[in-house]
């Protein structure tokens, strides 16, 4: 009887000293932890903002019918934004600066980061895809940041 007593205490001592060793280890492991959460915390703060940048994009229209330019402008912009979501609408702008319905090209200005140009053009491709525009389709011709360059080259055929 005195083994199996013998052999409970050795068990606990080991459970005990095992339970020990992990809490030393936590408390080390807790350290380090504690420590690359604040240089992670310090390099988030330190990152620069992203470039807040203007782009011109050059569009197409081929539609069914003759649209007015409200409507046009109207339909472009709530096809882009529900395209791009609500934390990227916000920090996008896209706008329709100019429009000839004669030769039915338009330039549209896209302000914010580098990648609201990438998903802008993206949403102007596949936008007769949704059901927001059926009537027109959207072809990107060319993209740049100077809106002199669309005007002198584009506009005037």
């Amino acid at each position: 009887m005195e083994l199996h007593y013998a052999v409970a205490w050795i068990a606990l001592l080991v459970s005990v000293a095992s339970l020990a060793i992990s809490i030393a280890v936590l408390f080390r492991v807790y350290s380090y932890v504690r420590v690359l959460v604040e240089e992670f915390g310090k390099s988030l703060v330190a990152v620069k903002k992203h470039r807040r940048v203007k782009r011109y994009i050059l569009v197409r229209f081929l539609c069914i019918d003759n649209q007015d330019y409200n409507t046009l402008e109207n339909e472009i912009k709530n096809s882009v934004y529900s395209f791009l979501g609500p934390i990227l609408k916000s920090r996008c702008s896209v706008d329709i600066i100019s429009y000839r319905p004669e030769s039915r090209r338009a330039i549209i200005r896209v302000r914010g980061e580098a990648v609201c140009v990438t998903y802008t053009l993206l949403a102007l491709s596949i936008q007769h895809l949704r059901k927001n525009m059926r009537n027109c389709i959207t072809i990107p011709v060319r993209t740049t940041g100077l809106i002199s360059r669309l005007r002198r080259r584009y506009l005037k055929r």
